[in-house]
């Protein structure tokens, strides 16, 4: 086997060439069909990977309302990823699509993507904020009339106060960290 060549084709890109006896070639280019790649793509990745660099590196795609419109990606799977892709989105409750445009968003914008059970939690736990708010803003305005009388607030209420932001907080995080770790590396 010859060491691999070099051989610029322009200022920002070249071709790597190595000979290999045709054996070698022949399982190499049956490794690239197993993963569903062309030898080309699996050479590249390889080479990206012996010199530590899978490319310049890539920001977060910040949200762009503007240009929320919908558009379709179609997308040729091998059988065996096509059905991990499936089993996947069944057990986040999902159509495959809606679950690999999840992965997609998550994993370009590093947003977390929730799913409705979630969704529904942080709605609880937002109109649970919300009441306590309230709460607070009443013993306030309590507190403002009578300053004099302190004792009109009892210290428990203060505290039942407190754990219940305190929960809510650990709730709201909790979920958005588990969403978080769940969508980097969706394993079942």
């Amino acid at each position: 086997m010859a060491p691999p060549s070099l051989s610029p084709t322009s200022p920002k890109q070249g071709v790597v060439r190595a000979r290999v006896d045709i054996d070698i070639e022949q399982a190499f280019a049956a490794r690239a069909k197993q993963r569903g790649m062309k030898t080309s793509d699996l050479l590249r990745s390889l080479v990206l990977a012996e010199v530590g660099t899978m490319g310049p590196p890539v920001s977060n795609v910040p949200a762009a309302p503007e240009h929320a419109d919908l558009e379709s990606l179609s997308v040729r799977l091998p059988a065996f990823l096509m059905d991990a892709v499936k089993a996947r989105a069944k057990m986040r409750g999902m159509p495959p699509s809606r679950w690999a445009a999840a992965l997609i968003q998550s994993n370009l914008s590093k947003l977390p993507v929730l799913n409705e059970e979630e969704t529904a939690a942080l709605q609880d736990n937002s109109r649970l904020l919300l009441k306590i708010g309230t709460n607070v803003n009443q013993m306030a305005r309590l507190l403002n009339g009578a300053f004099h009388q302190t004792e009109l607030v009892r210290l428990e209420v203060l505290a039942d106060v407190s754990n219940s932001i305190v929960r809510t907080r650990n709730v709201i995080r909790s979920i958005v960290r588990n969403t978080r770790r769940g969508w980097a590396a969706d394993e079942p």
